[in-house]
């Protein structure tokens, strides 16, 4: 996978809310793994799920994709300089900016 490097591209998502500071942008690399998993994680004690993916596991995923492109498919939100949402072909996870609140979508 490689990684994106530049770090000043923001990618305009039709659609996102109006939330001041909230810019979306793609994968920068190995960097990202720790804030992903976090967010997973937060997402899924949220949502009751067991499901608690570690740095390595989104590694694992990523750098061994299958039928997906991580570094061009992967669209990550960060708002007040953390990671809140991370959206790829077929599953979604974004936590609220404005409260504790973790949602899963499958699309």
């Amino acid at each position: 996978m490689a990684a994106n490097e530049d770090r000043e591209t923001t990618i305009t998502v039709p659609g996102a809310p109006a939330v001041p500071g909230l810019r979306f942008r793609h994968l920068y690399g190995a960097s990202d793994y720790a804030a992903l998993a976090a967010l997973r994680q937060a997402c899924a004690l949220e949502d009751a799920e067991d499901e608690m993916p570690t740095a390595a596991d989104i590694a694992n995923f990523i750098e061994n994709p299958v039928d997906n492109d991580p570094a061009r498919d992967l669209i990550l939100g960060e708002a007040e300089n953390a990671l809140v949402a991370a959206d790829m072909p077929f599953m979604s996870y974004q936590a609220s900016v404005q409260d504790s609140g973790c949602a899963r979508h499958l699309t």
